[in-house]
């Protein structure tokens, strides 16, 4: 569960309490927040996924190709 510390939206008491509901696996991480996250927490529960599931995690592809252009379909 990733949560901030800071959040006014979800008391942390609540966050306690569903956390203590979920089964395993699980994990809580807190950050320095609010309740928008910062983009690291993205990565984070993507490393911890992988984990989980045993899987590597690979960075994403390069772009192949020139960019897209206008949708002719839509513009016609």
């Amino acid at each position: 569960m990733l949560n901030g510390n800071r959040d006014s939206t979800i008391p942390a008491g609540a966050v306690e309490r569903l956390f203590g509901a979920a089964e395993e696996p699980k994990k809580m991480r807190w950050y320095p927040t609010g309740h928008n996250l910062p983009a690291q927490s993205v990565t984070d529960a993507a490393d911890w996924l992988a984990q989980v599931l045993r899987v590597p995690i690979k960075p994403p592809a390069p772009p192949r190709g020139k960019p897209l252009g206008p949708d002719p379909v839509a513009n016609g």
